[in-house]
């Protein structure tokens, strides 16, 4: 009851006017700058009591005048209204703490946002956690238990500059002082029935906000791979992308560099060039393609194909098989799609050392066979002629055109559509006649003018045997004539001896 009227009279004469200042708790005249002091009391175990309010009943406070302090029960925080009575905002009085609206004074070596205890530092929005920070200093954006120095989950990393070009480096990772390997590397992992794991370089004219066309010309991104040389970094080798298209089309070309010089070249129309910048082809490689089996590398086994290197000048293909401990040769197939190359279903071998020709010919993998027996008659109605030959041409709708590089040969052989309907199977008859061109093969003509020759060979000993016959028909006749010569002399000889006696007889009667 007696602190009552203590606390009555206190407060009357802070109301008086004429007590200009009050001190609570203790003996003696305030501090002259506050106009209420009040202290711990004469034990100082004492402390002010604010009055407590939930937001709700700090926010029915009409109008309440700027600089009025309340303690918050909901947040459990003394809050102050540094607004106005009109619109109200309440700071949290900080307490060796940061205030919303910043903090002046401060001492990075003492004054930190973070915690002194082995537990982590979590950031809130909308009362969820959007980020923490381990007591090992990893930092997890979206995840609770970041597993690197930096964690990102269910989210991206976005570098914008502005109207401002980046830095050099909008991302440098340095390695310094080495280490195991594979230890300063980027690895995209992904998983999952679908997966499109992806590195992206994207290149545009005009601003983010408002984007245009790339033109022709555009280098629309490059990686690079630096070595340090005569004391300064330098680009080794580089993979660079370029536009070439209108800005509606999507032709492009893609460059690899090494040593300063472009080794590839994939361009616009899907052609590769090795050592060419601008491929003419689906594959052009300027130079030697060697092919290896790396089964046996002690040994140079390899094919060289190759243009003009080895006699150079002459414009020649050349191919060069390096058997290493094998026999060589050449081997050829043409097979469908699918189908395994074995030893057996070759079409055409050329023979090592010798360079034969040859093709598969075992009469084991041939059926219905027969005996060729208008081999002559087939030569008898071949044309052999001379011709010129044409090395430029086309040929459209049936049309026959020398083109400017034509070059004429002088030569010997058959006219195909002739010799199609002698010998059809020497004959490669197209598909389409009236765009394309025949083919002869005039290996398949020996088999012919090899029954040709057997039949002539056959008719000639039959003449032989005629013949033989004859000449003993002859020499049979010529006996005969020399006998009857024989005979007839003989005869004569009678005669004149017939007419000596005669005539001695004659004589002798007279």
């Amino acid at each position: 009851m007696k602190k009552h009227y203590i606390l009555a009279g206190l407060l009357m004469l802070a109301a008086a006017p004429g007590f200009a200042q009050v001190k609570i708790g203790a003996a003696g005249a305030p501090d002259a700058s506050a106009t209420l002091e009040v202290t711990g009391g004469a034990a100082n175990n004492k402390g002010l009591l604010l009055p407590r309010l939930t937001t709700v009943q700090r926010n029915a406070i009409a109008n309440p005048a700027k600089g009025l302090l309340i303690f918050n029960t909901t947040t459990n925080e003394v809050q102050t209204n540094i607004g106005t009575p009109a619109a109200p905002s309440w700071s949290t009085t900080p307490a060796a703490g940061w205030n919303l609206a910043g903090n002046a004074g401060t001492n990075p070596a003492n004054n930190f946002i973070g915690t002194t205890d082995n537990q982590p530092l979590v950031l809130r929005t909308n009362n969820a956690e959007a980020a923490r920070v381990l007591a090992n200093g990893w930092v997890g954006i979206g995840v609770a238990a970041p597993e690197t120095k930096l964690h990102l989950n269910n989210g991206s990393l976005r570098i914008t500059s502005g109207s401002t070009p980046l830095p050099n480096h909008a991302l440098h990772i340095i390695n310094d002082g080495g280490g195991s390997s594979n230890n300063d590397n980027i690895v995209i992992e992904s998983y999952g029935a679908i997966t499109r794991p992806s590195i992206a370089f994207k290149s545009n004219h005009g601003t983010f906000a408002a984007p245009e066309n790339s033109q022709a010309g555009d280098n629309v991104g490059n990686v690079f791979f630096t070595a340090r040389r005569n004391g300064a970094e330098a680009n080794v080798g580089i993979i660079s992308g370029d536009y070439l298209g209108d800005g509606t089309s999507a032709a492009s070309r893609l460059t690899f560099v090494t040593s300063q010089q472009t080794v590839m070249t994939l361009d616009s129309s899907a052609n590769v060039g090795i050592g060419s910048v601008s491929p003419r082809a689906k594959l052009q490689v300027e130079g030697g393609v060697l092919v290896r089996n790396e089964k046996n590398v002690s040994h140079s086994n390899g094919t060289l194909f190759t243009w003009s290197t080895l006699r150079g000048g002459n414009g020649e293909a050349e191919f060069v098989n390096y058997h290493g401990l094998g026999t060589g040769g050449f081997r050829f197939y043409d097979l469908a799609p699918g189908t395994a190359a074995f030893n057996t279903n070759n079409i055409a071998f050329i023979a090592p050392i010798t360079g034969a020709y040859t093709n598969v010919s075992d009469m084991r993998v041939k059926t219905n066979v027969n005996i060729i027996n208008d081999g002559l008659q087939k030569v008898m109605a071949m044309r052999p002629v001379s011709y010129d030959f044409h090395s430029g041409r086309t040929i459209k709708d049936g049309v026959v055109k020398f083109t400017e590089n034509d070059k004429v040969v002088k030569t010997i052989g058959f006219l195909a559509q002739e010799l199609a309907k002698v010998v059809p199977e020497a004959v490669v008859i197209p598909k389409d006649p009236a765009n394309e061109l025949y083919n002869v093969s005039y290996a398949t003509v020996v088999p012919v003018l090899t029954k040709a020759i057997q039949e002539q060979q056959a008719e000639i000993e039959q003449l032989k045997a005629a013949l033989s016959v004859s000449k003993a028909d002859n020499a049979a006749l010529k006996a005969d004539v020399s006998k009857i010569s024989a005979l007839a002399e003989r005869m004569q000889r009678l005669e004149a001896s017939l007419n000596t006696s005669t005539a001695d007889n004659t004589a002798v009667s007279k």
